[in-house]
């Protein structure tokens, strides 16, 4: 959907080839007034896609009031993306009472083109989230986006001309009991800092699920890319205002190295408070 308003999706089947790159489910494109509801959606890429891109919103304008409900989500990329096209204002989402199964991501929220994401609020979420392994012919297809984070804020540069990714406020998470293999990742850049995170609730299940080792980070697309990192279960750059509460649980063949309950760089009023359960 590109440039529409008024829209009411409900009660339908996207059943995609799940290792297949670029078929995602349902892509709102600078759209207003979408119910997205009563679905289930396969996809090799991401389940549903919330952006902005450069065309569409220089026609269209923001892409805003957005409501996705009552769903089952698979993906081999997330479950829910906002971005990573963010060339227009992003605002008033709600994802609430929804099944995730075996993403690579659970939430991601991609700025990476200047504009503003704010008055996001994610609710009532279960389900999994893992690592795949990449083709060993990337010609084909790139690496899989995504590491088995639950929730995923992203704020950094596109590339090296160091473009002024955008703004990433006001976002709510809330009751989330997710099975994954990687961190809680909040990040920031000096000039383009996270504001007003507020995750309470959140109840982790940290578990090897496939073949691949818990030891690295995946900010693309960026200049960042992808690198070495240890895995904390809270990790945040560049970020003010950041309160988390919930619980955490190791199983046995979870291998990370190094588990820090949380990891900060740059941060402002951070108040993280995650219980250890058997």
């Amino acid at each position: 959907m590109a440039g529409c308003e008024h829209v009411i999706v409900n009660g339908i089947k996207i059943l995609n080839d799940m290792r297949g790159a670029n078929n995602d489910g349902i892509d709102p494109d600078s759209c207003k007034d979408v119910i997205i509801s009563n679905c289930i959606i396969k996809a090799g890429d991401d389940a549903i896609v919330i952006k902005n891109s450069k065309p569409m919103a220089a026609k269209y304008g923001s892409c805003e009031n957005i409501i996705i409900s009552n769903c089952v989500l698979y993906s081999h990329d997330s479950a829910l993306k906002i971005g990573t096209e963010t060339f227009g204002v992003i605002r008033n989402v709600i994802l609430s009472d929804c099944v995730f199964r075996d993403c690579s991501r659970g939430v991601g929220i991609w700025a990476r083109d200047g504009a503003t994401i704010e008055d996001i609020h994610i609710h009532h979420v279960s389900g999994n989230t893992k690592r795949y392994a990449d083709c060993p012919k990337r010609n084909f297809a790139p690496r899989w986006w995504g590491k088995g984070e639950p929730i995923f804020i992203s704020a950094t540069y596109r590339d090296s001309q160091h473009k002024f990714p955008g703004k990433i406020q006001n976002i709510t998470f809330d009751h989330i009991y997710m099975k994954c293999e990687s961190s809680i990742f909040i990040a920031g850049e000096k000039d383009s800092r996270i504001k007003n995170i507020s995750l309470h609730d959140i109840n982790l299940t940290m578990e090897k699920q496939g073949t691949q080792p818990a030891d690295i980070f995946d900010e693309q697309p960026s200049e960042r890319n992808v690198y070495p990192h240890t895995i904390p279960v809270v990790y945040s750059r560049c970020t003010d205002n950041l309160e988390i509460d919930g619980s955490i649980k190791y199983v046995e063949s979870y291998n990370a190295i190094d588990n820090k309950v949380y990891e900060i760089e740059d941060c402002s009023n951070v108040n993280i408070f995650i219980k250890e359960r058997e």
